[in-house]
């Protein structure tokens, strides 16, 4: 249950936000709590949240060079040794604080989410 999962009460209220965009946008996307973070499905894995002290980390499953981020707000994960207490593999990392960052992301996840469907 993501309820248990341990976060501040910034990430959280960040996190219900998003989660609430994700399940607007496509309510058969499946939410898993992992033990530091929650993945997302849609059937196969497309973005994981890890919750941090004052913000989110997105990581996004594609590559970095397959996602169109005209407002540059997404960083190459392949450039990351590794991400602390990610428990998938992903391609693109993006930083959550705000309202206006969801907004932002959105598009971003969505590409996702379509090239993860189309890819598998």
């Amino acid at each position: 249950d993501v309820s248990q999962l341990h976060m501040s009460e910034i990430a959280r209220s960040l996190h219900t936000r998003l989660s609430s965009e994700l399940s607007a946008d496509n309510p058969k996307v499946i939410e898993l709590p992992e033990s530091k973070s929650i993945s997302y499905h849609s059937p196969a894995f497309f973005l994981e949240v890890i919750p941090r002290k004052r913000y989110l980390t997105l990581l996004l499953a594609p590559d970095f060079n397959e996602i169109d981020d005209p407002d540059e707000i997404a960083a190459d994960a392949s450039k990351w040794t590794f991400v602390m207490f990610a428990k998938h593999d992903g391609g693109v990392i993006v930083e959550i604080r705000d309202d206006e960052d969801i907004e932002n992301a959105m598009p971003l996840i969505r590409q996702a989410q379509h090239l993860v469907v189309a890819g598998g």
